[in-house]
């Protein structure tokens, strides 16, 4: 059989790479590893790819709803800004109380 470079055998196959070049191939390192740097120098390290996104009317540009979940008109009286968890809470102890007192007692 005539030989080529590719049918080496199995001696040559056996044979470890040696030379500077396979030294240097041996000893690489993927840069783009989290583990050699930090989060921060790892994004800064990316180019920049512009994102076509409209942000919709209802978030802020933080990402935060824009208006509130309920008209403050109908969470309380006229001019209330913000919900009195008080007066929930003593709501809520007055109908336990009314429910308790409905409730014959078995003694």
């Amino acid at each position: 059989q005539p030989s080529s470079g590719h049918n080496l055998g199995l001696p040559a196959m056996a044979r470890r790479p040696m030379g500077w070049c396979n030294r240097m191939w041996s000893k690489r390192i993927n840069i783009w590893e989290c583990r050699f740097m930090r989060a921060d120098k790892w994004l800064v390290n990316h180019p920049y790819h512009e994102v076509k996104f409209t942000r919709p009317y209802w978030l802020t540009r933080r990402g935060y709803p824009n208006f509130p979940r309920s008209p403050p008109h109908e969470i309380g009286p006229k001019g209330q800004k913000y919900c009195d968890m008080s007066k929930i809470h003593q709501q809520e102890l007055r109908e336990n109380r009314r429910s308790q007192d409905l409730v014959p007692s078995s003694e």
